[in-house]
């Protein structure tokens, strides 16, 4: 069973790499971490998994305004949350310099972020937000 400590840190890291992509697009120049839209297929496959478990998901809802309202301690909603996360693969990241690029919401209502960290010779693109 994971510590709390650990879903904190997963908060921080989210956090931070939020505020270092606000960071970036204001000095217009940077690197954002951005999800590819979801395809019709996989998006299908969610909606039944959630039918499937109860999960409520109105007309018109998102998949974000549903999964935000989930309780993960619920076990049909806990099932639901790990069975969606296809429509999470697949991220990729977009530099830029000068002008912001015109992009979408990322699915689920995340706001645009990069990847941060305090290791950054894990990744390159750690590296180059952390000298950004």
């Amino acid at each position: 069973m994971p510590l709390p400590s650990e879903a904190w840190n997963a908060q921080i890291s989210l956090l931070t790499g939020m505020a270092a992509a606000s960071m970036m697009l204001d000095a217009e120049i940077g690197v954002l971490r951005v999800l590819p839209s979801p395809q019709p297929g996989d998006l299908a496959k969610v909606r039944r998994v959630a039918a499937a478990l109860e999960v409520p998901w109105p007309e018109g809802a998102s998949y974000g305004d549903v999964v935000h309202g989930l309780d993960p301690k619920n076990p049909a909603q806990a099932a639901f949350l790990n069975e969606s996360k296809i429509l999470l693969r697949g991220s990729g990241y977009l530099s830029f310099n000068g002008e912001p690029p015109a992009m979408a919401e990322q699915l689920g209502g995340r706001p645009r972020r990069t990847r941060t960290s305090p290791r950054p010779l894990r990744r390159l693109v750690d590296r180059y937000a952390t000298e950004t």
